[in-house]
């Protein structure tokens, strides 16, 4: 965990996590995996085919992947929770 006192600008952390993503050698959520994933969008008449749909996409990302933008997105969430007072 990074101390907030020994970096109070939060443009700094998330200047280095965007530096860190993209550096990684292929995107968090795999390109083929993406396109798969925005395709559901057409089943968003069937909500029950469109989350097993996506259950079976999510499962082909990779562990590493999967398990980093896990924490990435329940930190979003965490932050979301906060938006009147971080503005976000």
């Amino acid at each position: 965990p990074i101390d907030r006192a020994s970096c109070p600008d939060p443009h700094v952390v998330a200047g280095l996590l965007m530096s860190y993503l993209l550096a990684l050698p292929e995107p968090l959520i795999p390109t083929d995996s993406y396109a798969l994933i925005i395709a559901t969008e057409g089943l968003a008449d069937n909500e029950h085919e469109r989350l097993t749909t996506l259950k079976k996409i999510i499962s082909t990302i990779p562990p590493t992947n999967l398990t980093l933008l896990s924490s990435l997105l329940s930190y979003l969430a965490s932050l979301a929770t906060y938006s009147q007072e971080n503005q976000m």
